[in-house]
């Protein structure tokens, strides 16, 4: 039960942590009322949460700082949810093009980006030699 706490802690502080790093890059974002700020967000979290992934394949982390990080922070820092608002604004407001777009950029940005994480969070994790 102890242990489960912890997790829980974890996962929560983590999550108001990457919450609120998404909040303000959306508000720092240029026009704050589309998709960009969505887009930056799921990117970044996307590429933290492969590194993670990546080091913890060569090194072994407490159960939780994975949870804190990986379910906490890079959950709360992106969001699945103003992505698909997004896209229904974009198609509602005909905007197909852009929604296309955006739709195709988030997902296959958001794969390779998880890629490159996975690779530098191997390279990190696995030392300088590698």
């Amino acid at each position: 039960m102890k242990q489960q706490s912890i997790l829980i802690g974890a996962v929560a502080i983590g999550g108001g942590l990457g919450s609120s790093l998404r909040y303000g890059i959306h508000m720092m974002s240029p026009i704050t009322h589309g998709p960009l700020g969505t887009l930056i967000v799921n990117l970044i979290a996307s590429f933290l949460l492969g590194a993670l992934v990546g080091a913890v394949l060569n090194r072994s982390f407490p159960e939780w700082l994975r949870a804190g990080f990986g379910v906490g922070f890079c959950g709360g820092l992106s969001t699945m949810s103003a992505f698909a608002a997004d896209g229904v604004f974009l198609i509602t407001d005909q905007h197909l093009v852009f929604a296309g777009v955006y739709m195709i950029v988030s997902l296959v940005g958001g794969i390779c980006f998880s890629f490159c994480g996975l690779v530098c969070g191997q390279k990190w994790a696995g030392g300088a030699n590698q």
